[in-house]
């Protein structure tokens, strides 16, 4: 009676960490840089890196690290991991985002394929249709203001300019599953103007039986 005694021992608790949002990425968008909340300043980041074509890889950084950043270079999936140690305590977060490929886009101009060259049509030609794939996106000019939709007319495009006339046309398409967008530019289109043709020295009427004209 009268006795008393005690013990004691220490626990570490892991450190909260959470990784900033990420956001898929589109490739040839701007890197992201990889922070923590709340900043701690002595946790390693590991990233991994996966391309739909090709070997994952993975590299390790320190917190701070400018290099600790995500890079859109090709398509594929990114793990990143942050791992923090404190005491003998360790604590770590994982998050993902993908980089999306650009959508392919071609286009057709009446027979032509964007592609081709010597894109060239007569000034007499008529409405010139624009079909493009995939389908969705808008079309302009360069210069502007030569197509409307999906087609220019032959008749009207040159303006006040003199023949041969020359353009090119631009098709912009964003992907509505993953955002990503891209532009392409046929190669060079040139209107020419048509022959004119003229009868002269014909009277307005003739008896059906006169002589050779």
């Amino acid at each position: 009676p009268g006795c008393a005694n005690s013990a004691s021992i220490n626990v570490n608790v892991g450190y909260p960490v959470a990784i900033t949002a990420l956001n898929d990425m589109c490739v040839g968008e701007p890197d992201q840089v990889l922070t923590i909340a709340p900043h701690a300043g002595t946790g390693t980041w590991v990233i991994t890196f996966t391309p739909d074509v090709g070997a994952p890889s993975t590299v390790s950084y320190p917190e701070g690290d400018p290099n600790a950043k995500l890079v859109a270079g090709v398509p594929g999936n990114y793990s990143v991991e942050y791992v923090l140690t404190v005491a003998t305590c360790t604590n770590n977060t994982i998050v993902t985002c993908r980089v999306n490929s650009l959508p392919p886009l071609d286009f057709t101009i009446g027979a032509f394929n964007q592609s081709d060259g010597g894109i060239n049509f007569c000034n007499n030609n008529g409405t010139i249709l624009l079909v493009p794939n995939p389908g969705g996106g808008s079309f302009s000019s360069t210069p502007v203001g030569l197509v409307s939709a999906a087609s220019f007319n032959t008749a009207t495009v040159a303006g006040v300019n003199p023949y041969p006339f020359e353009f090119k046309i631009n098709y912009n398409y964003t992907d509505p599953v993953t955002g990503c967008s891209s532009s392409l530019t046929s190669n060079k289109i040139t209107i020419n103007a048509a022959p004119v043709v003229s009868i002269t020295g014909l009277a307005s009427s003739y008896c059906k039986d006169a002589g050779p004209i």
